[in-house]
């Protein structure tokens, strides 16, 4: 039983003398307006007092609690408050899916039972692609990890529906099941390369995070987040050229003669996607390379449809009617444009499947 003196400036009560002591009264039923001190230690408390402690409840992880320390002079008495402590747990090793190793944990005071992943294995995420991310072009995500399964890989698109693509570049090193012509791929889409595991989305235009997160035994680990920004392939291509005719119009006032100098840049600064024999009649097979992921104008890479297309946007941005035209053989095609004068020319980009022939294996491999 604690009293108290009336203050004589402001009124209010503060702690006074402690007059006597009752056994058997209930300490947590102290006034309240005894002044805490949090955090406390001895330290805290006002010079001038031969302090001791009064009573003190034992901190657990369930309870914070209070020391009462009581000057043995006069009697005054401080209640300092002590947070919760810590989990006191008995650790049990355990194994999991694929010999996955982890901690259960359970506190002997409180109950409280938490999971923690023994890592095994690390891991490391990279961004692939060595151009600017489109709708028209693949994000591939490299998780490089000596993890043997990537069963726990996961990615997360908060708010959204995702759904991977299966690929099978020729400048990435995959691994396959045996007797499958298709790489091998774990239960949420990752397919298994050399060193790690691919995830290959095709996105819309917009702005996209990703989570990439390893779940073993319900324990989640954040490997990476990655904000992604994809861009409308039509836009860029529209932008391009909108740039080149900018200059070229400086250059010629008639737009047949704006046409072909067009039509001579795309050819000195293009080249054909890599092709290889596919027999010997000469026809040929595109590589589809990771390095060369992107829009036409980043990448420098086409063929025959591409280069069409270029002209037939440029030629619409001149305010003329263009089409693709079938040239009639080899699917090849070109640009067929009217022009005022009731007059047709065709633009056809000299930028052929010669000019960038190869070799299997002539290409550097993004993972190999």
């Amino acid at each position: 039983v604690y009293a108290y003196a009336q203050d004589p400036v402001n009124g209010n009560r503060r702690p006074g003398a402690v007059s006597r002591y009752v056994y058997g009264t209930r300490t947590e039923e102290i006034k309240p307006d005894i002044p805490p001190m949090t955090p406390g230690t001895p330290a805290d408390l006002p010079a001038g007092h031969t302090w001791v402690i009064f009573k003190d409840w034992p901190v657990t992880c369930a309870n914070a609690t209070t020391t009462i320390y009581a000057c043995k002079d006069c009697g005054m008495a401080y209640v300092i408050d002590k947070p919760a402590g810590p989990h006191s747990y008995q650790v049990t090793p355990m194994t999991g899916l694929n010999g996955v190793t982890y901690n259960h944990k359970i506190c002997t005071v409180c109950g409280h039972e938490e999971e923690e992943a023994l890592q095994q294995y690390t891991y490391e995420v990279v961004l692939m692609n060595r151009h600017r991310l489109t709708d028209e072009s693949d994000v591939v995500i490299y998780i490089k990890t000596n993890d043997p399964t990537g069963n726990g890989l996961v990615a997360e698109w908060p708010g959204r529906t995702i759904y991977t693509q299966y690929r099978d570049y020729k400048d990435v090193h995959y691994l396959y099941d045996a007797g499958s012509t298709l790489p091998h791929a774990t239960a949420h889409g990752f397919q298994q390369v050399n060193g790690g595991y691919t995830y290959t989305v095709c996105l819309q235009p917009g702005q996209y995070q990703v989570t990439i997160k390893n779940i073993v035994n319900g324990i989640e680990t954040v490997i990476r987040t990655l904000t992604l920004d994809i861009y409308s392939a039509n836009d860029l291509k529209e932008q391009w050229i909108g740039e080149q005719l900018h200059v070229l119009q400086g250059m010629y006032s008639d737009n047949k003669e704006i046409l072909t100098a067009l039509k001579k840049t795309i050819a000195e600064q293009y080249k054909y996607m890599p092709n290889i024999p596919i027999d010997d009649s000469g026809n040929r097979e595109i590589i589809t390379l990771l390095a060369n992921e992107g829009v036409c104008t980043d990448t420098k890479l086409g063929t025959c449809w591409t280069f069409t297309e270029l002209m037939v946007r440029a030629a619409r941005q001149l305010g003329l009617t263009a089409n693709p035209q079938a040239a009639g053989y080899a699917l090849h095609e070109y640009a067929l444009v009217d022009f005022p004068d009731g007059t047709q020319e065709k633009y056809d980009v000299p930028v052929y499947q010669e000019n960038n022939r190869v070799r299997p294996g002539e290409w550097d491999m993004m993972i190999p």
